[in-house]
């Protein structure tokens, strides 16, 4: 049997872990909106004469709230797959041995205090060198699908409101202005914690999959925060999907 090139497998984890984490985000989003719906469909019933309760079936919010429980958003779960297939894994992968290469821990007969300040050293790297330019990848990324997806199957929002027009470089720049720099400052606390444990207690061989694997709580993150202004299209129409 062929043995699969460490990237390969480093971007078909990351694929599996995001699309897991795609699902994941949608199901919490349709159960808060269900949860809203159904307690205002109560009060509606509450207010209603005995002999003339509402149907729970007969009201349209909560039957639009059922309908997104069994219906995922397709085209978002295969970007965020592809997302961790194509650029996730590939790019950890290889940021893992740039790290190793500019930042190389000690020996095991290393001091402890010589241990800690390497792993800091590398943790930081990771944070400076690693990070941000992942994050912007990534956007950018998310930008240049969302634009062209827009453009070829545009909503029926998107159809009223044709009059206003974005170009590809702007919604580029629009995706990182908005959303990388609060992404940034979330990783920011949350990375240095799971990379001081990766660099000092994981081998090289499965730091891809380590990160992945407690990373799909941040990809999770990444997937909301990505997702926030979906409902919002009132300025810029072709810019978030």
């Amino acid at each position: 049997m062929a043995r699969i090139p460490p990237v390969v497998k480093a971007g078909l984890q990351s694929g599996t872990i995001m699309c897991i984490a795609d699902i994941m985000t949608q199901k919490m989003i349709a159960d808060g909106s269900a949860a809203d719906d159904v307690g205002s469909s109560e009060k509606i019933e509450a207010q209603q004469p005995a002999d003339r309760i509402i149907p729970t079936s007969s009201i349209p919010m909560l039957q639009s709230a059922n309908e997104q429980l069994q219906s995922l958003d397709q085209f978002r779960t295969i970007q965020w797959t592809a997302a961790g297939l194509l650029l996730h894994g590939p790019f950890l992968h290889f940021g893992f041995i740039m790290l190793d290469k500019y930042f190389p821990l000690p020996p095991p007969s290393a001091t402890s205090s010589q241990q800690m300040r390497a792993v800091l050293k590398k943790t930081m790297g990771g944070q400076v060198f690693v990070f941000p330019p992942y994050l912007l990848a990534l956007f950018t990324y998310l930008a240049v699908t969302h634009y062209f997806h827009d453009a070829l199957l545009p909503t029926q929002t998107q159809t009223q409101s044709s009059t206003t027009t974005t170009t590809l470089s702007q919604a580029v720049a629009q995706r990182i202005q908005t959303k990388v720099p609060e992404a940034l400052m979330a990783g920011c606390v949350f990375w240095p914690v799971v990379n001081s444990f990766n660099f000092t207690f994981i081998a090289p061989a499965y730091r891809v999959l380590y990160t992945a694997a407690v990373g799909s709580t941040w990809n999770v993150y990444l997937n909301w925060h990505n997702s926030q202004r979906r409902g919002n299209r009132s300025s810029v129409v072709q810019l978030e999907g």
